[in-house]
């Protein structure tokens, strides 16, 4: 049972090592066209601009919006990345050594479209694989959930399982 159990935990990582494999050419991808856009932007813009002023004319809004983008990220696109590193940075210590941070946090990736369906129900999926494995070991149920729920991630998911074990043990 035990090494039916440790087959579980190692099916898990390799399972998760799996999707970083997966995720990780698309997250490429987003970093290469951010880059590509913010080139357009600051490149070849400006190039178009001279031409829009010399129309005279009103522009549409969508040629509006980009010379705004434009001219924002010209002026202070060195701190809005400044900023965006700051937070990334921030978000990491905080989610590292905060518990209510880390809470909130994960309760938010939840609700995040789609890829919060996806950590829910491979958290879940997780949970209840391991929680099986346990109670056919002959483990107490509310005991077999406190130890199910260690292999948990997510602390919201954490925190309503720990939640729902109390319920049943009162």
């Amino acid at each position: 049972s035990f090494q039916k159990l440790a087959d579980i935990l190692e099916n898990i990582k390799q399972n998760r090592d799996n999707m970083k494999k997966a995720l990780r050419m698309p997250m490429i991808s987003l970093i290469v066209l951010m880059f590509a856009f913010v080139f357009l932007v600051m490149v070849v813009v400006p190039k178009f601009k001279g031409i829009f002023a010399k129309l005279g004319s009103d522009l549409p809004l969508p040629t509006q919006v980009l010379l705004t983008t434009q001219s924002v990220l010209s002026h202070y696109g060195i701190f809005m990345l400044l900023f965006a590193v700051f937070i990334f940075f921030l978000h990491k210590r905080l989610h590292s050594s905060n518990q209510n941070y880390r809470l909130k946090s994960d309760k938010i990736l939840l609700k995040i479209y789609l890829v919060g369906t996806i950590i829910k129900l491979s958290q879940l999926q997780r949970f209840t694989m391991v929680l099986a494995e346990l109670l056919k070991s002959g483990i107490a149920l509310t005991s077999a959930i406190d130890n199910a729920v260690e292999t948990l991630e997510n602390e919201y998911l954490k925190h309503k399982l720990l939640f729902v074990n109390d319920s049943i043990q009162k």
